[in-house]
């Protein structure tokens, strides 16, 4: 059995020789894109390096073929049926058999590839870093994809991974065209993900400006208008102006347009955020309104 590294060489001369020789290079360049992004993003999230470079030097390999010759290499008729459902997957499924196959038979390089046309509910790091990768890859030069990307470089995966399944749905609606049930899931799955990724990225900006004694409380199902709720203490209000435009800027990001920011330039700042409420006050304003003892009862998060 190959190694590791001994298995990404492979894939790469493989992948490298067939797109050469058929002349699709533009492909090849797509694929190439996709390894350099995954690679990098393994590195962010501690995922085996070798492990994403051989899904994404993989994951087209059998991109072009017809499904008959797609339907030989899957061989399972529960995966063919599948793929005469939905088209699209044919490629995929026949480039993770192929993997296994031709390059290593490992079980999460198989699901990468398998899963990155849209994904499912249940993704390993690996299969979530993969399905982005592929729409965010430096090649893609698609208005959609470069906001994406931009998204999953400067907020994080969780959230990139809902605005990239939001365009596909709606690709698909404007060009007549059905999303599968499972693109829905994801979507439900990976907007709470993408709102905890967005309370992540609220308290960097709050570390950003030296704000302190941060609480965040959980106000689901106690509200029906927000789900979370910040009071946070700064120095001036110079600092409290300059933490709402750093989080309006990020979920302008996202393309989500804030509610309100109210009492920009003075001692308590309060930011609607649709499913997050931020209270950003002065010492002692904080203090004359206490409005901890308001909430003292409502279960607080740990960020």
């Amino acid at each position: 059995m190959l190694s590791l590294e001994q298995a990404k060489n492979k894939a790469y001369r493989l992948v490298t020789e067939k797109y050469e020789k058929n002349g699709k290079l533009d492909r090849l360049t797509h694929i190439y894109g996709v390894a350099k992004m995954a690679v990098y993003l393994a590195k962010l999230y501690g995922i085996d390096e070798n492990k994403a470079a051989i899904a994404a030097y993989m994951h087209d390999y059998y991109k072009y073929e017809s499904n008959e010759e797609m339907a030989n290499v899957i061989s399972n008729e529960d995966l063919i049926r599948e793929c005469e459902r939905i088209n699209v997957l044919y490629h995929a499924y026949a480039s993770a058999s192929a993997c296994r196959n031709l390059i290593i038979d490992d079980e999460e390089i198989y699901l990468a590839i398998k899963k990155h046309v849209f994904g499912d509910d249940n993704m390993s790091k690996l299969e979530e870093i993969i399905l982005i990768s592929d729409y965010t890859e430096e090649n893609r030069v698609y208005e959609d994809c470069i906001k994406c990307r931009d998204v999953l470089l400067n907020i994080g995966i969780n959230t990139a991974i809902y605005y990239s399944t939001a365009n596909v749905i709606k690709h698909l609606e404007n060009t007549n065209r059905k999303a599968d049930e499972m693109q829905f899931k994801i979507l439900k799955k990976y907007k709470e993900k993408m709102k905890m990724e967005m309370l992540k990225q609220i308290k960097d900006n709050i570390d950003r400006v030296k704000g302190y004694d941060v609480i965040c409380y959980d106000m689901k199902g106690i509200s029906p208008l927000f789900d979370y709720m910040f009071i946070v203490t700064i120095d001036s209000p110079r600092q409290a102006d300059a933490l709402a435009e750093y989080i309006k800027e990020d979920y302008a990001k996202v393309g989500i347009d804030l509610r309100a920011i109210e009492g920009k330039g003075s001692t308590w700042v309060l930011m609607d955020c649709r499913d997050v409420i931020i209270h950003i006050f002065t010492k002692e304003e904080r203090e004359h309104y206490s409005l901890e003892k308001i909430y003292m009862e409502i279960p607080k998060l740990e960020l």
